[in-house]
């Protein structure tokens, strides 16, 4: 990051935007009855087939509980067993690596075994380990994908064994995977080809090899623009391929759902290579989008820090924020000091023995002690108990610190907010 040091009047700030080649592809001619291919910055839908009508997500259910179990389990270097229970309960017929019932294995090659080869019994004793049930664990996977607009969706096990009330659309599986995906945690694990994974209490290890043809060097499907990837199947779904691709000028999400085995690879191929001939994802420059900036200061991060005057009610604000990208993060305690003695005040506090970050609508800001949620330095999610609904927000931490956008923040709280070219940032309680 360029380190800068400069006095502005006003915030420049960086969005993207979507230019059109003009050597424009030909739509893709998909075969499966579902597909998207969404651009990564934007968020922005390039092509759809059967975007918004339900499918079934087989074993892309898993790119979402990998990456509830990367970013919010605080031990990482739990030790688990293959237990009798996920034997009883996963039908026989799953896919496995072949672990029985005792052997031991570690947290992080459990999740290699997860995305990597598809074993729906790791699935289930991870997911119980993290949340202590299936449907406890079914509740967070619904509450992140509904924290990224994936509303038609319902997710009921974390392994995507058939359930006629376990679907999403293509639409909604592009949100969610383009929030994992972009976790360099789950990148780095998907994007792998090969895995070995040991058996702790035989030393015993066993390979692993990636599903997807796309990351395969010898296989005719192999894409090197890919960088994350996970395959699913089951007969009511078809045959199911997501993933994610950079290019120079683009970053894209593809979503194939009930296709066919090696079509869906051909599918998958043929919307990259449109997306990345016809469309270029770039920045531009808007000055007056978030408010007024006092001074930038050079940070050993991805984010620039900066104090930022927000208009409350008619009275400037003072706060600090980390520009990422085209958001705004700011501290949930700043947020709360800048309400406090509106009829939007509210208390925040921290629940230890959850881990999550509580607020109390209605209240006066309060002290704030206790660890808070972090996850070193980098985007991720933080769950926030409000008045005793479990909400998901994607945030920004920093030194132990949590920074969440200040967009999702008013709309937790319920203010308005908006962006005036003259006068900034401002927001209204009345």
């Amino acid at each position: 990051m360029n380190k800068l040091s400069s006095r502005l009047k006003k915030l420049v700030c960086i969005c993207y935007v979507i230019l059109i080649s003009p050597s424009i592809m030909a739509t893709p001619n998909i075969a499966a009855n579902g597909a998207v291919l969404l651009d990564v910055n934007t968020g922005e839908i390039l092509y759809g087939k059967n975007e918004n009508e339900r499918f079934y997500p087989a074993s892309t259910t898993k790119v979402l509980t990998s990456l509830i179990l990367l970013e919010n389990m605080e031990n990482k270097n739990a030790v688990l067993a293959q237990t009798q229970s996920s034997k009883d309960i996963v039908p026989s017929d799953s896919s496995s690596i072949g672990l029985t019932v005792g052997d031991t294995y570690s947290y992080l090659d459990g999740i290699h075994a997860v995305l990597l080869n598809s074993d729906n019994f790791i699935s289930h004793d991870l997911a119980v380990l993290h949340s202590g049930s299936i449907s406890k664990f079914s509740q967070t996977m619904n509450s992140v994908a509904h924290s990224v607009g994936a509303t038609n969706s319902n997710f009921t096990n974390p392994h995507g064994y058939h359930d006629p009330q376990h679907y999403t659309t293509p639409a909604d599986l592009a949100k969610i995977i383009n929030l994992a995906f972009s976790s360099q945690p789950v990148i780095d694990i998907a994007s792998k080809l090969t895995y070995n994974f040991t058996k702790i209490n035989t030393g015993e290890t066993v390979a692993l090899n990636n599903t997807s043809q796309l990351i395969n060097p010898e296989s005719q499907h192999y894409n090197p623009y890919v960088v994350a990837t996970k395959t699913g199947w089951h007969t009511a779904g078809g045959s199911c391929l997501v993933a994610r691709a950079d290019y120079d000028d683009i970053s894209l999400i593809g979503i194939i759902l009930q296709g066919e085995s090696q079509a869906r690879y051909t599918d998958m191929n043929e919307l990259f290579s449109y997306g990345e001939s016809t469309f270029k994802s770039t920045y531009i420059k808007d000055a007056y989008n978030d408010g007024y900036v006092v001074e930038n200061i050079s940070i050993n991060s991805d984010s620039d820090v900066k104090t930022m005057y927000i208009n409350v009610d008619g009275v400037l604000k003072m706060v600090k924020t980390h520009a990422i990208d085209d958001s705004n993060y700011v501290h949930i305690r700043d947020f709360a000091t800048i309400l406090s003695g509106t009829n939007k005040a509210f208390e925040v506090g921290w629940n230890n023995a959850q881990s999550i970050i509580e607020l109390s609508l209605g209240k006066s800001v309060g002290k704030f002690s206790g660890v808070e949620l972090s996850f070193n330095d980098k985007l991720g999610l933080s769950q926030i108990n409000r008045n005793g609904e479990l909400i998901w927000l994607q945030t920004y931490t920093q030194n132990g610190n949590t920074y969440f956008k200040l967009r999702d923040l008013a709309n937790l709280v319920g203010v308005d907010l908006s962006w005036n070219a003259t006068t900034g940032a401002m927001i209204s309680t009345k």
